[in-house]
């Protein structure tokens, strides 16, 4: 992430668009490099270490988006802040994407009379390599889901509708599915366990 945001930072001209997008999905414990359980690696922590090295960038660039990818497999699975760091077990996707969640809200909150904006949302169940290609049970199961999932051209609408869309210019800290701003889980609206989520996270990064 370091090394991505070293690269964006030196491009010439604006950044005036961020989607966070890269994500996982283990049901059996997998950790990363730096010692954390692989899926809140990947799905919270390198978004928001890289967002946060490029942030001055958007600043910079005027009006700004910022679009995390986030899950319905959210709701009710808020993180401990105080155990990041062993973020194992079957529920850790749900508390990943809880992350996210949790992450766009404090920091649209964080932006706030700026002109960058930061919102998450669920993009659906889409055919991708998430699916594709995991270790049993989930290649158990996903062939059997494939019929109903949707494949990317469309789990990627609401991602591209967030970073282009000007029906949602100047919207900040919501919560979309399928274009339309909905209800995340109660809870990402905790204003301590968000701040205690950034703290953490940037102890965790090194931010």
């Amino acid at each position: 992430m370091r090394a991505l945001a070293a690269e964006i930072n030196a491009l010439a001209g604006p950044l005036h668009v961020l989607i966070n997008n890269a994500g996982v999905l283990n049901l059996r414990p997998h950790t990363s490099n730096d010692g954390f359980e692989l899926q809140f690696a990947v799905n919270h922590l390198a978004h928001f270490l890289l967002t946060n090295l490029v942030l001055d960038k958007l600043k910079a660039s005027g009006k700004a988006r910022i679009v995390v990818v986030a899950s319905r497999a959210h709701y009710g699975h808020p993180p401990d802040p105080a155990r990041l760091e062993d973020n194992a077990g079957l529920f850790a996707y749900g508390r990943s994407k809880f992350a996210n969640v949790l992450f766009a809200k404090e920091l649209a909150r964080r932006l706030a009379g700026s002109d960058v904006t930061a919102n998450a949302l669920h993009p659906g169940l889409v055919w991708t390599n998430m699916v594709r290609q995991p270790r049993p049970p989930v290649s158990w199961v996903a062939p059997l889901l494939k019929p109903i999932m949707l494949p990317p051209e469309d789990g990627a609408k609401t991602s591209v509708y967030l970073a282009s869309s000007p029906e949602v210019s100047g919207v900040s800290g919501k919560y979309f599915s399928k274009c339309k701003e909905v209800a995340a889980d109660a809870m990402s609206d905790d204003l301590a366990l968000a701040r205690a989520l950034w703290d953490k996270s940037a102890e965790l990064s090194n931010l």
